[in-house]
């Protein structure tokens, strides 16, 4: 969000109890830009992920096969490599197309 200040973040409603953890990490105005959207069908929602310009892997539980169908959408996935196994779905994905810049280095990153 700091790097464009046009990107807006959606969430999952269910998302919303995360808020509070997450608002120390938010600067000025960026919380006005977290979308919460109601639980949908999953092909609403893959529709969704195909439209996205990129896929943040969800930390520290991973997006798992959620990932996997943003790949397959052409989306590109942000992962944080971890030793959590559902997080080392999406950056095996990479490893094994040689693609490491979609990684991060730190969760700040």
């Amino acid at each position: 969000l700091r790097q464009d200040p046009r990107a807006v973040v959606l969430l999952l409603e269910g998302s919303k109890k995360h808020l509070r953890r997450l608002r120390p990490l938010l600067s000025k105005g960026e919380e006005q830009r977290l979308l919460f959207l109601p639980r949908m069908a999953r092909e609403h929602l893959l529709a969704l992920v195909a439209t996205a310009d990129v896929f943040l892997d969800t930390f520290p539980w991973g997006a798992g096969v959620t990932s996997l169908e943003a790949f397959a959408s052409c989306v590109p996935v942000v992962v944080l490599p971890s030793k959590t196994s559902v997080l080392q779905l999406a950056l095996g994905q990479y490893r094994a197309m040689d693609m490491l810049e979609l990684t991060a280095g730190n969760v700040s990153q």
